[in-house]
């Protein structure tokens, strides 16, 4: 009389199959929730952007208490906001000007899940930076003499940025 169901072995095949594609499933879906919270933070600071560029028209208020205003009020589970002054660009000429901007940047929580993901970095002319476990934003000075280039480049594209180029 032959027995039946499954041996042990078949069984613990079975669930050593389970096992590994379940931790692949995991793994990407760790990925999609990464990817999901930063598209997140972007999208917050396009809208911090906009409620400031729309209230400084409104109200006439300097740029610089619009913005502290908006940014002291935001909020993110996985990144801290901060803002702060910057400069763009340079003018290589002997006159040195400067075109100054502020930067909204969200910045991982180390103890979160996105604690490697990169700082993200949106200037309130449109500049965007964002690198896989960059640590700062890295604005870089790009002067109208410019040789590589007649007109300022994008802070993502002078940096190979992932979120560069709407």
């Amino acid at each position: 009389m032959k027995a039946k169901g499954f041996t042990y072995v078949e069984v613990l095949a079975v669930i050593a199959v389970m096992a590994i594609l379940l931790t692949i499933a995991l793994f990407d879906y760790t990925q999609y929730l990464r990817e999901t919270r930063r598209t997140a933070a972007q999208f917050q600071l396009m809208d911090i952007r906009e409620r400031v560029i729309s209230e400084q028209r409104s109200t006439n208020k300097p740029l610089s208490v619009v913005l502290q205003g908006i940014v002291d009020s935001a909020t993110n589970p996985y990144y801290n906001i901060t803002s702060y002054e910057t400069f763009l660009s340079t003018d290589n000429t002997n006159t040195a000007e400067a075109l100054m901007d502020y930067a909204i940047v969200a910045t991982p929580i180390g103890t979160k899940s996105q604690g490697d993901d990169g700082v993200i970095c949106l200037t309130l002319q449109g500049y965007r930076y964002w690198k896989e476990k960059s640590t700062n934003c890295k604005f870089a000075l790009y002067g109208k003499n410019d040789p590589k280039r007649s007109t300022f480049k994008t802070i993502g594209e002078a940096r190979g940025s992932k979120w560069y180029g709407d």
